[in-house]
């Protein structure tokens, strides 16, 4: 099949997930917008005021390293709407998605905060042993996401917050990468999707 082809059909059904999640959240309750300079945490005791941390604010679009690794994110250009993971496929890059389709320009205007770690030729593998191929050991793992990323970005960005509109997109190893996320977190996001996924690379 055409690779023109296949992009525009990953495009039109991000669009349509991003448009009938982000409609969910018109129709229903809608959740207050977390300020990017400050968070409030719950920590169950409603009498007690919750702290605060203050967040770097994610301006336009840039590029920030954890542990090594680059990290694109791209602020939204409507109002705040939730955060949108974007996991590309095996020897992609970061930024295959923006380049290759206008999903990141529609999720922006739909006010979804985007966020693109440079996976290089990952797995997503659930983590590195003394038997792991060599080659996979040079990449970030799905560990990686579960215990580097994720938590870095929540506090130091106020993204992905336990509480917040998140939603995780995935295509061949990324889509690996999917199930492996919400499998190990369950209730951070409020929408997946994992577009032909490549769920034993094995083979």
């Amino acid at each position: 099949m055409n690779r023109n082809v296949i992009v525009n059909f990953r495009t039109l059904v991000l669009c349509l997930m991003i448009g009938f999640f982000s409609g969910c959240v018109e129709e229903t309750e809608k959740k207050v917008p977390i300020s990017e300079e400050t968070v409030h945490l719950d920590n169950g005791n409603s009498k007690k005021e919750s702290p605060s941390i203050a967040c770097k604010p994610v301006s336009g679009e840039i590029t920030v390293k954890l542990a090594g690794i680059a990290v694109d994110l791209k602020e939204n250009e409507s109002a705040y709407q939730g955060d949108l993971l974007i996991l590309h496929g095996w020897n992609e890059n970061r930024n295959n998605w923006c380049s290759h389709s206008r999903l990141c320009i529609k999720a922006r205007n739909k006010g979804f905060r985007v966020i693109m770690p440079e996976m290089g030729k990952s797995v997503y593998a659930k983590g590195i042993y003394p038997e792991t191929r060599s080659d996979w050991k040079a990449y970030p793992s799905a560990q990686f996401l579960i215990d580097t990323l994720i938590p870095a970005l929540q506090q130091e960005y106020c993204l992905l917050q336990n509480d917040g509109y998140n939603m995780v997109v995935g295509v061949s190893a990324g889509a690996r990468g999917v199930i492996r996320l919400v499998q190990n977190l369950p209730n951070l996001f409020v929408g997946a999707v994992a577009l032909s996924g490549d769920y034993d690379p094995s083979k």
